[in-house]
């Protein structure tokens, strides 16, 4: 009972550990934010299913991030243009 309770200890603290990273490399715009899912994903092959479920949960991250940052983006272009027609 403890070693199973030590192993979800430790997968917890590696998946709250990767999306502290995904979260962190978004934010950098880091190449890494890509490339940190699909290791993840490569993990099926040792751990199975959970590293699935793990890499598309990085992966939404990424994505939405990067909605975010494209909306913001477009209301910023949008400010721009209103004070270019402003002038």
């Amino acid at each position: 009972m403890l070693i199973v309770s030590v192993g979800l200890f430790i997968f917890l603290g590696i998946f709250l550990l990767l999306i502290g990273l995904q979260v962190f490399f978004c934010k950098r715009h880091s190449k890494m934010a890509l490339i940190l899912p699909i290791i993840a994903a490569c993990g099926f092959i040792i751990v199975g299913i959970p590293a699935i479920f793990e890499a598309a949960i990085l992966f939404a991250i990424y994505f939405v991030n990067k909605m975010l940052e494209k909306e913001k983006r477009e209301s910023l272009a949008e400010i721009e243009k209103m004070n270019i027609a402003d002038l």
